[in-house]
């Protein structure tokens, strides 16, 4: 196969301020010698997710887009409507798009990019199993990200409670770091809820999950 020519370069993806219902992603294609490649053909896919890491589970939707035409400078611009996010987006959601460049001589290059949003300033999520075994504790992980999903250092106030939300124990742990909650060694067999929250100024993250 011939070596390629050109290449796909893609901009970083710009801040979206909420609410917001669509984000413009740019690119542009150019030579290894650094001339833009112009009224080259663009065709691209956009892969809607529920949560910032989208390949961890199925696409909620597809969009194949017009195609596009680079232009003097060999720069595009894709169109994405966010309306498939707007039931995930508070909680965290991702777009990934590809794009296939068609040169005039005949040469498609790809690029691609993932862009990563929240319409919340921070999402905390956790991992923490709903049937706990005291004798072999597991560790929780409280995952703290901003709303580009970008990890964020913090402390996490998680709090164990049990039916009208009486708190039996309380631990404050670091985010994005496994623990062992000990804590739970001391509280009969039953079911709790645990409640973990970070809070910044006036924003705050919240996770919920019952555990027995």
């Amino acid at each position: 196969a011939s070596r390629p020519t050109f290449s796909v370069e893609m901009d970083p993806a710009p801040a979206v301020t909420f609410p917001a219902d669509s984000i413009y992603l740019t690119g542009k294609a150019v030579t290894y010698s650094g001339v833009p490649v112009v009224n080259a053909c663009v065709t691209s896919k956009v892969n809607f997710y529920a949560g910032f890491w989208g390949w961890r589970g199925d696409a909620i939707e597809k969009v194949l887009k017009d195609t596009l035409y680079t232009d003097a400078e060999g720069r595009f611009k894709v169109g994405i409507s966010l309306q498939p996010l707007q039931e995930d987006i508070q909680y965290g959601a991702s777009i990934t798009l590809d794009v296939d460049v068609l040169s005039q001589l005949g040469e498609t290059e790809q690029g691609n990019i993932t862009v990563r949003m929240s319409s919340r300033p921070y999402v905390l999520n956790g991992n923490v199993l709903a049937r706990q075994d005291k004798d072999a504790l597991r560790t929780w992980i409280f995952g703290l990200y901003s709303s580009t999903g970008a990890k964020v250092d913090g402390d996490i106030v998680c709090r164990i409670l049990e039916g009208k939300d009486t708190e039996k124990a309380r631990l404050v742990v670091p985010a994005n770091k496994p623990v062992t909650p000990d804590e739970l060694k001391t509280l009969p067999s039953g079911t709790y809820k645990v409640v973990a929250e970070y809070v910044h100024d006036k924003d705050t993250a919240r996770y919920e999950q019952k555990i027995e």
